[in-house]
């Protein structure tokens, strides 16, 4: 048996097999305290190397609390928690596709018309500084419109998207495991079940 002496908050605590168990969190009495769990002072078979090392049966089983004549049994039930998280469910997606057509714009074009006529004018001497018998071309420009095309982009319209939070209700199911116990008296009482 170890001597309770030896056993300390902090001491590290190994199995049977050598292996780290955890460490001593308190001593109260006869009870020796690690991983949040009490052990009698007999779980532990020995101590060497300032390491205390439990005997063969003691580690994760169900002899756990022992105090003033009564074993303690763990009963274990799991739980079940829902949590949420922000997921990507879908989206919306829009098209945009690009056609031609055909636009006829009517447009008002001015030009000048030319028309050439001679006319008689009564006779006149010939002015200092006027040209006269000189041969050549004249050219008398003639003005008009025409179309010009010019295309501008703009903004005709436009498509709105707005999101709404809604909630719903739903009902989340999983499998949750939980132990029962249930005593056998018939071996307290000296009877034995039949054997099948």
């Amino acid at each position: 048996m170890v001597n309770l002496a030896n056993i300390r908050q902090g001491l590290e605590v190994y199995g049977d097999d050598n292996r780290p168990f955890g460490t001593v969190e308190r001593v109260n009495g006869q009870e020796v305290y690690v991983n949040g769990q009490a052990y009698p002072l007999n779980a532990f078979g020995r101590f060497e190397n300032n390491r205390l090392y439990l005997t063969r049966g003691q580690v994760g089983g169900t002899t756990l609390e022992q105090g003033q004549g009564a074993i303690k049994v763990p009963v274990y039930e799991e739980q079940l928690y829902v949590g949420k998280r922000q997921v990507e469910l879908g989206e919306v997606e829009l098209q945009k596709t690009v056609t031609q057509e055909q636009v006829n714009v009517p447009v008002e074009l001015r030009r000048e018309e030319v028309n050439v006529r001679e006319v008689d004018v009564p006779d006149r001497p010939v002015q200092p500084g006027e040209a006269a018998f000189q041969e050549g071309t004249i050219r008398v420009p003639v003005r008009g419109e025409e179309a010009m095309v010019n295309k501008q982009a703009v903004v005709t319209g436009e498509v709105a998207i707005k999101k709404e939070v809604a909630a719903e209700q739903q009902q989340v199911a999983d499998t949750v495991r939980k132990e029962q116990v249930t005593v056998d008296k018939s071996f307290i009482e000296g009877q034995r079940p039949p054997v099948q």
